[in-house]
């Protein structure tokens, strides 16, 4: 199934049990997307890279041709999901970057909350075998600019910590937010 990002300004309301991802894009190239898939595991901690069973629902791709860079959104079920491919074409040089066993490309959404899961990087240079790729959680440096930015979004739906591995930083900012 075909995605597009929205930006914040254009979302609707929440359907229950969902919640809205919330990623900071920066990308360059002709056509670059991701696939996710959720995923579905038998233990307690399905963000441990042992035992991680994928959904058979099958895999979503969101395409990012035409975005400009930014903050954008997308209403999801809940749960924690994996970004398996990053597919990145530029002119006759393919790539295809596989990101299905690798923990810090997860991401978990948590119902009637808008779920930041960290900025997204994709560099126009590549070569054959080669492309500058990241997500990287900015949540604890990103707090305060998307609390001022979307102010309107996040008093629908609270901003969270959306990264699917541990932080223990950004535990630490929260639990020091909630002694105040």
């Amino acid at each position: 199934m075909k995605q597009k990002l929205i930006k914040p300004e254009n979302l609707e309301a929440l359907p229950n049990g969902y919640g809205y991802l919330l990623i900071d894009v920066d990308v360059a190239g002709i056509a670059p997307s991701f696939s996710y898939v959720k995923v579905k595991s038998s233990k307690k901690n399905p963000r441990k890279k042992k035992k991680v069973k994928y959904s058979k629902n099958g895999t979503h791709v969101v395409t990012l041709k035409h975005s400009e860079n930014g903050l954008y959104a997308l209403p999801m079920p809940a749960g924690t999901y994996q970004i398996t491919q990053i597919n990145a074409p530029f002119f006759d040089l393919p790539y295809k970057l596989d990101t299905s066993t690798k923990n810090e490309w997860r991401f978990k959404i948590e119902a009637g909350k808008t779920n930041f899961a960290g900025h997204l990087s994709i560099k126009k240079e590549r070569s054959t075998r080669y492309l500058d790729v990241n997500l990287i959680n900015r949540f604890a440096t990103e707090k305060e600019r998307l609390e001022n930015t979307l102010q309107q979004l996040l008093s629908l739906a609270p901003l969270a910590h959306g990264v699917g591995v541990r932080d223990d930083f950004a535990q630490a900012l929260a639990e020091k937010e909630s002694s105040r």
